[in-house]
């Protein structure tokens, strides 16, 4: 059974110490307005299962904490689980950049629940947009290749008995929208308030930490994945020794 009053107050409470609006929230878990959120937080609603596990999942609490049946949200235990879930399968240098922005980051000291906890959201981000990276890379390699193809077979085609080899493919601008039409790129997030200063440390953050990351996959150097702008602008105070130690550490661990 669950205590509606208790579920509204802790509900309200934990969206306002996280700063979202109801709007956000609703977004966040998956719900299409605000007017459920806002039902729940007056006690006039209960969520469905489905939901009150995305709110657990959410904001990393147990069901028993929403529901009223115990008094500890028990981060000490959901915490452990969301990192392990983040980290399963990101690269080493994501997972060193991690612990060290726990460890370091903005204020150089232990961050609090909620900031590790948006920090975990954002690193989460950076996994899922790193991936689509290499998702669309692969897929961009796959239509050259098939392309590639095509044309050796058309000119086969042309002259099944020639004997001279056949010339590379060559490429235009019809070529190009054709390409851009078949494998989509990933958008980039525009960088909005950021000073000259924090674009130039941003700009070291990214280069540094990129060759990090195409050691990892095996990706050439002029590969790009983009930080998320929030994830940024908490990293920016990162300085560059900071990243360059990291580096090198890393560098030396794996015999680069």
């Amino acid at each position: 059974m669950i205590d509606k009053e208790i579920f509204a107050n802790r509900l309200k409470n934990m969206r306002n110490l996280y700063q979202l609006s109801m709007s956000e929230l609703a977004q966040n878990i998956g719900l299409k307005s605000k007017g459920a959120i806002n039902q729940f937080e007056k006690g006039l609603n209960l969520p469905s299962l489905e939901t009150l596990v995305a709110i657990s999942d959410y904001f990393i609490v147990s069901l028993d904490y929403l529901t009223g049946r115990n008094d500890d949200p028990q981060y000490e235990i959901y915490l452990p689980k969301a990192e392990n879930a983040l980290l399963a399968d990101m690269s080493e240098p994501f997972i060193q950049l991690f612990y060290y922005a726990k460890s370091k980051g903005l204020k150089k000291e232990l961050i609090t629940y909620k900031e590790n906890w948006v920090l975990i959201r954002w690193f989460e981000e950076w996994k899922q947009s790193t991936q689509e990276y290499i998702d669309y890379y692969a897929k961009l390699k796959e239509y050259e290749r098939n392309e590639d193809e095509k044309y050796k077979i058309k000119q086969m085609e042309k002259n099944p008995n020639s004997l001279r080899p056949i010339l590379p493919r060559a490429t235009g601008f019809l070529d190009s929208i054709k390409r851009d039409l078949s494998v989509k790129k990933p958008t980039i997030e525009l960088y909005d308030n950021k000073t000259a200063e924090d674009m130039q440390r941003d700009d070291i953050l990214t280069r540094n930490l990129q060759r990090l990351i195409n050691v990892n996959i095996g990706i050439g150097e002029a590969t790009y994945f983009p930080i998320p702008n929030d994830l940024s602008k908490y990293l920016l105070p990162i300085t560059e020794s900071d990243i360059k130690d990291l580096t090198e550490a890393y560098i030396k661990q794996i015999g680069d």
